[in-house]
């Protein structure tokens, strides 16, 4: 869950609150893909 937070943290510093507009499963598969980086 920590991780999940400073994500979240960090896309709205770098984005703004612009990037909540992506659909549930875009946000789930981006997610998904920098967690595998």
């Amino acid at each position: 869950m920590d991780r999940c937070r400073e994500i979240f943290l960090k896309k709205t510093s770098d984005y703004g609150t612009a990037w909540r507009i992506l659909r549930q499963r875009s946000l789930t598969d981006q997610i998904f893909i920098k967690a595998s980086r």
